[in-house]
């Protein structure tokens, strides 16, 4: 298969199966495709890429899962190119019941012309030391599933690895599912059966939409007892790491689940 050269870095982190002249069908990293359900097709006058999933993903999720920043769909004039460097900022692997590695997230940062910072998200696999830049057909589970699996007491479920992070130095029992928002999987729910669970989405329609969905799927597999909770002060998208870096304790993190409403 032939890739313009200018978008060349997209197409590799992209899982190609076919090229129909401009169209190239991929398999798409935002859901478990079987199907090459994602068609990139390159623009008429070659200045773009536009990303089309069949399977009705939004291409700003498509980008996300892929590790694709927008400005990368767009061609520009040689003398004007500057190369983007990305750095890993971070990295989480994912293990099965017996702590085998299944996939890792990993965080990029790189900043552009005009100084910002910028950060995507992917996931992808290690096979034979090579990083492989999607998880079609390997099996999702929540982070840390051993160590959740193994310890009692109450869980608290976060939209990141970074805010599981943040709790379990602080001595929470914490996960988060691969992807975050709008990416919980039914199936999650069973290695809560019996517990206590606390939901503590990001500030923002979809960490509560998140919530709610989880929280559903946590009543059907028998939690013994289910919260939302919504943390006070925090700024719109706002999460459980800024709610600790404007100083918030784990005292008051615990007073605060304590007052939050029962869901069962």
């Amino acid at each position: 298969m032939n890739f313009p050269a200018e978008f060349t870095d997209v197409f590799s982190r992209l899982n190609v199966t076919r090229q129909r002249g401009r169209d190239y069908d991929c398999l798409c990293p935002a859901h478990d495709d079987r199907l090459a359900s994602l068609v990139v097709t390159i623009s008429e006058d070659n200045a773009c890429l536009l990303f089309f999933c069949r399977a009705g993903c939004d291409w700003e999720s498509v980008l996300s899962a892929a590790g694709i920043e927008r400005r990368e769909l767009f061609r520009r004039n040689e003398k004007d190119w500057k190369p983007v460097v990305k750095r890993i900022a971070a990295e989480y692997a994912y293990h099965d019941e017996s702590g085998n590695e299944l996939f890792r997230s990993r965080k990029y940062e790189w900043k552009t012309e005009d100084g910002e910072t910028h950060k995507s998200f992917s996931q992808g696999q290690m096979l034979n030391g090579e990083w492989i830049g999607n998880i079609q057909g390997v099996r999702r589970v929540l982070y840390r599933l051993p160590e959740l699996i193994k310890k009692t007491g109450g869980t608290i479920i976060v939209e990141g690895e970074k805010d599981a992070g943040r709790l379990i130095d602080l001595g929470f029992n914490a996960t988060t599912n691969p992807g975050g928002a709008k990416n919980w999987k039914v199936e999650y729910a069973e290695y809560l059966t019996g517990k206590q669970v606390a939901i503590i989405p990001d500030n923002d329609s979809a960490g509560v939409a998140h919530a709610i969905q989880v929280a559903g799927s946590l009543i059907w597999h028998g939690a013994k007892s289910i919260r939302i909770v919504r943390l006070p002060g925090l700024k719109e998208h706002g999460d459980v790491s800024d709610y600790f870096n404007a100083g918030g304790t784990r005292e008051s993190l615990l007073e605060i689940i304590k007052q939050s409403r029962e869901w069962l």
